[in-house]
């Protein structure tokens, strides 16, 4: 019976040793900004780290997961036609042309069952910066959604 206690003793303490290291990890990411036509020419340097980028929204999907959870997938572009692919969990109300800020991990590939997707984002945040290239806020989700700086916040 001793034994078994010691071994649970130092299981915790070495689960709670990994979560302080874990959670320390997490607080001290960095993020980069960068345009879209820099991640998109060297992915492999930015693969796994969280960046933020501002783009155009080009496509726009919403759909629901296999256990009925809704999603958003986008696609942002910048002027000279380069493009990374979004997705997000929650739905949010953002249409062809709404230009963003998305801050989240940058991913050279994702795969998916038997998809390959290349340059693609899961993002943290999401705010609106204008619509059709216009500057100006646009308020975003219902009556029942504050609109805030940082839409994913405020509206999930």
């Amino acid at each position: 019976m001793h034994i078994l206690k010691l071994i649970l003793a130092i299981a915790a303490i070495m689960l709670g040793a990994y979560g302080t290291a874990y959670a320390s990890d997490k607080t001290d990411v960095e993020v980069a900004s960068l345009e879209i036509s820099t991640l998109v020419s060297s992915p492999s340097e930015y693969d796994g780290r969280i960046v933020a980028i501002e783009g155009k929204v080009k496509k726009v999907h919403h759909a629901f997961s296999t256990s009925g959870k809704p999603y958003t997938l986008f696609r942002l572009v910048d002027s000279d036609k380069h493009k990374v692919g979004v997705y997000t969990k929650g739905r949010f109300d953002i249409k062809k042309g709404y230009v963003l800020m998305v801050m989240g991990r940058f991913r050279k590939e994702r795969r998916y069952l038997i998809f390959r997707f290349k340059n693609v984002m899961k993002a943290h945040d999401v705010k609106l910066v204008g619509l059709n290239s216009q500057l100006e806020p646009v308020p975003m989700g219902g009556a029942a959604c504050t609109p805030t700086p940082w839409v994913f916040s405020a509206c999930s």
